[in-house]
């Protein structure tokens, strides 16, 4: 467990290929960030003051409740400023209020960010963010290595609620989910989690068997290095069971199947999708 949460620290900073130029490690992206609520927000994380926002998701609750997740900064870019807003709504998006700010430590080097949200099985609304740090030379870097990212969460008790009870961020796995988790015929919660400069099985499939209680990795399709760009796969289910895994690649979205319900993945190979090679979701009918 100790070399696992020591590899979680690690930051590999302008390299192509892992683990070249491994940068100086920090321990803090381990830590459970800041959750600011109420007026608090307005004054730590005021809108004026937000110079970046963007890549933001949406969930809906049985009754209607529109959820919204991004990240935010007060620099004009990607950095270690970034944080994570949820707001909500209950006219159907005509108005929002901002209700939560994970921010792990404000200006410190810890960065929160590529949030999910998701209504899950069991009625709770679960909020998904990436958390690092990195370090380099004195100089605080910005992080896009999987290798150097976990991935977060917390539940929101009632999803009807606009101040509802948030439970107490988790640290669920190593790396960066970019997409929305799926629910298997078996009952199984999955993630869609990419760890970054991995040379094999870097899209992984996350698995927990007790309705999120604990996750474990089940396996992951291996993307070839010269063909890849953030992953940000998804996970499909077919009426066979077999498992279906498109991929964002330079080139579009590739695929890859599982027959074995997520342990072996074939090779990645072009879907035939047509795609500019951006970020995408398949909607589940």
């Amino acid at each position: 467990m100790n070399n696992i949460r020591l590899l979680a620290g690690l930051l590999f900073v302008f390299c192509p290929y892992f683990p070249e130029a491994i940068a100086q490690t920090s321990p803090l992206e381990l830590n459970p960030p800041r959750l600011i609520v109420g007026a608090d927000i307005a004054r730590q994380h005021a809108v004026e003051t937000r110079k970046f926002s963007g890549i933001s998701s949406l969930a809906v609750s049985p009754k209607g409740r529109l959820w919204a997740v991004w990240y935010a900064g007060i620099t004009p870019g990607e950095d270690l400023n970034n944080y994570v807003v949820l707001a909500t709504s209950g006219d159907l998006g005509k108005s929002w209020e901002e209700v939560l700010v994970i921010d792990p430590d404000g200006p410190g080097p810890v960065r929160a960010y590529d949030p999910e949200i998701w209504l899950a099985p069991d009625g709770k609304i679960r909020v998904f963010w990436a958390q690092a740090s990195a370090r380099t030379g004195g100089t605080w870097a910005l992080v896009t290595e999987g290798t150097a990212a976990g991935v977060w969460a917390l539940e929101i008790e009632d999803p009807e609620a606009p101040l509802s009870v948030w439970g107490e961020p988790k640290r669920l796995a190593d790396g960066v989910m970019m997409c929305k988790p799926l629910v298997l015929s078996t009952g199984e919660w999955v993630l869609p989690v990419s760890f970054w400069k991995m040379e094999k099985e870097n899209a992984r499939m996350v698995v927990s068997s007790d309705d999120g209680q604990s996750w474990h990795v089940r396996g992951g399709a291996s993307v070839p290095d010269d063909v890849r760009a953030y992953d940000e796969h998804m996970i499909v289910e077919r009426k066979d069971r077999s498992l279906w895994m498109l991929i964002r690649t330079k080139y579009g979205i590739g695929e890859s199947t599982s027959m074995d319900r997520g342990v072996t993945w074939t090779p990645v190979v072009p879907s035939g999708i047509q795609h500019p090679s951006s970020r995408f979701f398949k909607i589940e009918r």
